[in-house]
């Protein structure tokens, strides 16, 4: 049984490196393609009204697709029902979150960033993207990760094709224009992504009794969604504000390059979701040794990830053009951030699988205010350097009590 699973977690790992790197050439290239057609200033503008969004992205549906994923790995019946409710909660929680997020636009960003705009987007990735997300999960609950990959690399390939064809139109190219095209190739995949689902499993069923009842425990699945958006994203839209549109979309360029770069590491997250689930049945003891697993996987990689990008980063400026010259060091400075990053999530996933997401949601609840704070008080100070040290700073002491807090649960189930 143990050899079929590991077996099983290799072809998932796989499956789900391939269409995490299928979704990162996509992204990758339309990247590079809006970023030198936008420019610095319209694509530090266009980062900053995506910056809210992704961090309100996760409320909508309220953790529903990861309970989905709790419950199928538990029981492995209602998988019809659990999707439905997911759809029915991201459909009537987003409706109140988009409204959150142009507001929040609106006093985030000042007059820099129109309300057609911040609306736009919000559609977008608030709700369209969501129902992407939450068919994708359907398909980490069954671990049939290469469906999960096809719906998040067509929803991909698809922004590429319109990015592509946005840049070769006589249109204005600027963020607002943009924006109409990102939300209709948005409509597409999401379409594709429920005709796909239906092909699969069969219909949708609904329950709003059962959906409310979830919530309780859905919540803080999307509070600690929604806090690790925070403390990623926060940054893009500080900087709009408090800096400049053109610091904030170099850094986004380099951000971009940093994460891209990342993908491995959380195709081998992804992949394990279910294992950590069904391993946490029993107690700590299985999820954390997964967790060390992939902990030591991810820093090698991470380590010769940080030499390549230090070595590559002018590379930039011949992709992107002059005007990026000073994301060659904002690359530098973050290089080391994905070898941080694995290890904290890789034991907050632990944590999350014992059944300890309450913990691990508060602890990253803390980190998003402590980076608010930090990049309030740092840009200001030291431009985008400050939005570095916040980044740093709110990642390693997240890392350190994750960390501790996972150590102390595990000797105390021991003992």
């Amino acid at each position: 049984m143990k050899s079929v699973t590991a077996q099983s977690l290799k072809a998932n790992a796989l499956h789900m490196i391939g269409g995490q790197l299928t979704v990162a050439a996509a992204q990758g290239i339309q990247f590079l393609l809006l970023a030198r057609a936008l420019g610095p200033q319209e694509f530090g503008l266009l980062a900053g009204v995506l910056a809210i969004s992704s961090m309100l992205l996760p409320f909508s549906g309220l953790g529903a697709a990861n309970v989905m994923i709790m419950r199928h790995a538990q029981r492995s019946d209602d998988l019809n029902l659990y999707y439905g409710n997911a759809l029915l909660v991201a459909s009537v929680s987003s409706v109140g979150l988009i409204a959150i997020g142009v507001t929040a636009g609106v006093v985030i960003l000042g007059h820099i960033a129109s309300v057609a705009l911040l609306a736009t987007i919000c559609i977008s990735e608030i709700l369209l993207t969501k129902i992407v997300d939450i068919t994708a999960h359907v398909y980490y609950a069954q671990e049939r990760h290469r469906y999960a990959g096809l719906v998040y690399s067509f929803h991909s390939l698809l922004r590429l094709a319109f990015a592509a064809g946005f840049v070769m139109s006589s249109l204005a190219l600027t963020a607002d224009s943009w924006a109409v095209w990102h939300a209709f190739s948005g409509l597409l995949a999401a379409g594709f992504a429920l005709w796909l689902t239906h092909k699969q499993i069969g219909p949708a069923s609904f329950q709003p009794a059962l959906a409310l009842k979830e919530v309780r425990d859905g919540v803080f699945f999307s509070i600690g969604l929604s806090a690790k958006s925070l403390y990623t994203d926060i940054d893009k839209a500080a900087l709009a504000r408090l800096a400049s549109t053109e610091i904030a979309g170099a850094y986004t360029a380099a951000f971009r390059i940093i994460y891209m770069a990342a993908t491995p590491l959380r195709a081998i997250l992804l992949a394990g979701n279910a294992k950590f689930f069904r391993d946490g049945k029993d107690g700590l003891a299985g999820p954390m040794h997964f967790a060390n697993r992939i902990a030591l996987i991810g820093v090698i990689y991470a380590s010769l990830l940080a030499a390549a990008v230090w070595f590559g980063a002018p590379l930039i400026v011949i992709i992107l053009g002059h005007k990026y010259t000073l994301s060659v060091d904002m690359i530098r400075c973050l290089a080391v951030l994905p070898l941080v990053q694995i290890i904290q999530e890789s034991y907050s996933d632990a944590l999350m699988g014992a059944g300890h997401q309450v913990a691990r949601s508060i602890l990253q609840a803390l980190a998003a205010l402590l980076c608010i704070g930090l990049n309030i008080v740092l840009i200001q100070q030291y431009s985008w350097h400050g939005a570095v040290y916040a980044t740093y700073i709110t990642q390693i002491a997240l890392t350190a009590c994750v960390v501790a807090l996972a150590f102390a649960a595990m000797k105390k189930s021991v003992s």
